[in-house]
């Protein structure tokens, strides 16, 4: 998680942004939130492994 990421009523999630980015999320439940290269991905746990084609689909 980054320095400035605040949850409030989120559980088990899996937040990983840049150190210098603030975020506030509320509500989520298992979900995967991340930043990478400019995408911002928000994304259900249980569709982890369709990341890469999440992924495949911005960048083309």
């Amino acid at each position: 998680m980054g320095e400035k990421v605040h949850l409030f009523e989120a559980d088990n999630c899996i937040v990983n942004m840049p150190k210098d980015k603030k975020v506030v999320i509320q509500g989520l439940q298992d979900y995967i939130v991340v930043e990478d290269n400019d995408v911002l991905l928000i994304c259900k746990k249980e569709e982890e492994q369709r990341i890469k084609e999440f992924r495949a689909a911005v960048l083309n």
